[in-house]
């Protein structure tokens, strides 16, 4: 909603509350209601980019990891690996919960999904695990839920 509509709609719940239609605590309500409603949900620009954002610090950790393959000791991969993917998880956690920062918590999030469906392939390959590939997205898909 554009912010005339806004003006026009306050003005409209402050003409109501003087004639005693409604209370102040209503007034309220329906404020606060119209204010934190989102109309684009998860497909407005911000959330795209941040999206975009997660996918693209998503792939440059795996490049690291990928490129320095060789130079890393099996734990020291695994420990990287598992230690971005608890950080992202916490940190898309608060911004989600205790900020207001909702979708760039939403998109730490997926970033965390992101690691966590590569840790999967890229541990099964740091210790040799033999299995088919169609197991490795099963486990990610069944850990998503």
């Amino acid at each position: 909603m554009n912010t005339v509509f806004f003006h026009w709609f306050y003005k409209r719940i402050e003409e109501i509350k003087q004639k005693g239609i409604i209370t102040q605590q209503q007034s309220d309500s329906i404020a606060d209601y119209y204010n934190n409603k989102n109309e684009y949900g998860i497909f407005s620009f911000s959330s795209i980019i941040s999206l975009f954002g997660a996918i693209l610090i998503g792939a440059s950790v795996i490049l690291f990891i990928s490129s320095n393959w060789n130079e890393f000791g099996k734990w020291t991969r695994f420990l990287i690996l598992n230690s971005f993917l608890i950080f992202s998880y916490i940190i898309g956690f608060v911004l989600y919960n205790y900020t207001n920062r909702k979708k760039t918590g939403t998109s730490i999030v997926f970033l965390g999904n992101i690691v966590f469906g590569a840790s999967i392939f890229l541990v099964a390959q740091i210790f040799n695990i033999q299995s088919k590939y169609s197991n490795g997205i099963l486990a990610w898909r069944m850990a998503k839920r």
